[in-house]
């Protein structure tokens, strides 16, 4: 398999088809030029499938180059990674890779690369392995101290004896000796104590994350019990610590008293009631701290921090102090939604006050459109536990028999038109008027592409549907016929769209963007007015929206014969129909992690 170096999507597809290791030099990211390289693949007439068994990577160059010790003793001294791949073709755990710049984001970049190929080498910087070397050798020769020092400890004491039971040497010289062992008794002491503290390790650990994204269950997972209620039964909504101790019993410390229980059910019970507390009486509940029976080896000092969404000012300096505090940190991200603000501003506290100390950060999810969240299992063949989507009948249409054999439904939605402050005629529209004013001259809107996102083709739905609603061709003609290449045809029983492959617009009255998130910079900015969004989104990100009547918003199944009567058909020879927007989410039969994932689901789906 010959290494190859490329830098545009018609050499990856060349690249793959010959069954090549590709090195991406360019900036992109991998999963972008693999997008690019499937349309890539398309426009030549051939199948995404020429890309299912591609192995690519993004080249690193490396600051102050990096050294490969191959599991046959060779080692070469390398400046970038395909250097290494030259090198040596498939690399394994018996492997080793040094980055010489001690840069820990260099060496996360390298990994990650390495991932990318499905090759798990071991990547250390030039610190780690000194210390490596340094913690390797005293767990070598602690075994050895702790005999020396027990009899170091023989001597003393048989010389204790001894001199105590001296008649030759004076009280006065008796006592000068044995005050010099005693001193040297209370050495070996110290050092046999800070030996014991090695045999014990305890880990200081912070949880973040919003409201039912499994934080708990990661809690409960490190504690190996159940203490704290999972989001499914309710939020936290304070600061709970989890720490060691030596007794038998499990101490709770709250509002400065101190509780004991036998048993952690007990626990989970008496926080849950307290936890409802918050619900029932809107009451800002203080620290607690759980003292749990501390176990031979590894424990963990956890804090079980509240959600963004849930935190209150009172929280704010003891989190700084827990940040602080830690030594790792776990930010758990709900993949199914787009990250929040409230997300992102608490992780990138969290990151900023780990990046010189212990900067650790596990995001396991990638957004996308759905649409496109589906091809990349169908058509690239990207390893995935789970997929959910925002309109629940691509998993069958798409991903059934071959990936998926179920859908479950989690949420509802429904489409809303968002603007801010700042865009045009914002006093003066409402939800009957709206379509007046986004074409009024000087008025900028967007949706996303009908290709890539339901909520882009739901957008386009919902337009033809109000043209129907409100008897008013218009519509069609002056929000879409003049700003888009889109066709349309009216029908009897309704209006079927067509989106061609190229979709191109007018710039300078529509916007559209892959993602129905993307528009919102573009609001925020004022480069547009108005936008089609989802309502959660809209609630999500605190934006002003104007509430579509629900003959055309696609919100209830009470009006899903109407939706029917609009259809669209993509580029792919998809027809979709307007219908109830249902959101839906399955397990993959080729799942890596089947059980876990299976649990996930459940999770995502329970009430």
């Amino acid at each position: 398999m010959a290494v190859v170096k490329v830098d545009n999507y018609s050499d990856v597809v060349d690249a793959a088809q010959a069954g090549h290791l590709i090195v991406w030099t360019g900036e992109e990211k991998i999963n972008e030029v693999l997008n690019r390289a499937a349309e890539e693949a398309r426009r030549q007439g051939l199948s995404p499938n020429v890309l299912t068994n591609v192995k690519i990577c993004k080249e690193v160059r490396f600051k102050k180059k990096a050294v490969l010790k191959t599991k046959d003793r060779q080692t070469y001294i390398v400046e970038k990674l395909s250097e290494i791949l030259e090198k040596k073709e498939k690399l394994t755990s018996q492997d080793m890779v040094i980055i010489k710049s001690n840069d820990l984001s260099e060496v996360l970049e390298t990994v990650q690369q390495f991932i990318n190929l499905g090759m798990f080498p071991d990547v250390f910087s030039e610190d780690e392995i000194v210390k490596r070397k340094i913690v390797e050798n005293f767990f070598r020769i602690k075994g050895e101290l702790r005999k020396g020092i027990s009899e170091i400890q023989e001597v003393l004491e048989d010389k204790k004896k001894e001199i105590e039971s001296s008649e030759d040497l004076s009280e006065s010289a008796k006592e000068d000796l044995l005050s010099s062992i005693q001193n040297f008794q209370g050495i070996t002491e110290r050092i046999e104590e800070k030996l014991k503290e090695t045999d014990d390790t305890t880990i200081k650990v912070a949880v973040f994350a919003t409201k039912k994204s499994g934080k708990s269950m990661v809690v409960n997972a490190l504690l190996g019990e159940e203490y704290a209620p999972t989001s499914v039964e309710l939020a936290t909504p304070n600061i709970v610590a989890y720490e060691p101790h030596e007794g038998e019993d499990i101490r709770l410390v709250y509002e400065g008293k101190e509780k004991t229980f036998k048993e952690a059910e007990e626990v989970k019970k008496f926080i849950y009631k307290e936890f409802n507390k918050v619900n029932v009486e809107g009451k800002a509940l203080p620290k607690m701290v759980i003292k749990y029976p501390k176990k031979a080896g590894l424990n963990f000092k956890i804090y079980d921090t509240p959600g963004p969404d849930l935190f209150k000012s009172e929280h704010a300096e003891p989190l700084d102090e827990i940040i602080e505090d830690t030594d790792v940190a776990i930010f758990v991200v709900d993949y199914g939604k787009y990250a929040q603000t409230t997300e992102m501003e608490l992780f990138e506290k969290v990151k900023k006050a780990f990046e010189k100390k212990y900067p650790y950060i596990d995001v396991r999810r990638e957004s996308s459109g759905s649409v496109r969240a589906v091809r990349k299992v169908t058509d690239l063949h990207k390893p995935c536990d789970v997929v959910a989507v925002a309109d629940y009948t691509l998993i069958p249409k798409m991903m059934f028999p071959k990936y998926a054999d179920h859908v479950k439904l989690f949420a509802k939605n429904e489409l809303v038109l968002c603007f801010t402050e700042k865009s045009k005629y914002a006093n003066e529209i409402n939800s009957n008027n709206w379509f007046e004013i986004l074409a009024r001259p000087g008025v900028k809107f967007g949706f996303s592409n009908p290709n890539e996102d339901p909520c882009g083709y739901r957008s386009v739905l919902s337009i033809g549907l109000a043209s129907l609603y409100y008897k008013n061709p218009l519509i069609l003609k002056n929000l879409l016929g003049k700003n888009t290449n889109l066709k349309w045809k009216k029908k009897e029983n309704g209006i079927i769209f067509y989106v061609p492959k190229d979709l191109k617009f007018n710039t300078e009255k529509l916007a559209i963007r892959p993602k129905s998130v993307e528009l919102l910079g573009l609001l925020e900015t004022g480069a547009i007015d108005y936008a089609f969004e989802y309502k959660s989104v809209a609630l999500q990100h605190n934006l002003l929206f104007i509430k579509l009547p629900e003959k055309f918003n696609l919100s209830t199944v009470k009006y899903r014969n109407f939706y029917r009567m609009c259809k669209i058909k993509l580029a792919n020879g998809k027809i979709i129909p307007g219908k109830p927007i249902v959101y839906g989410i399955t397990v993959l039969k080729n799942a890596p992690h089947p059980e876990e994932a299976k649990l996930w689901e459940n999770f995502v789906t329970s009430k």
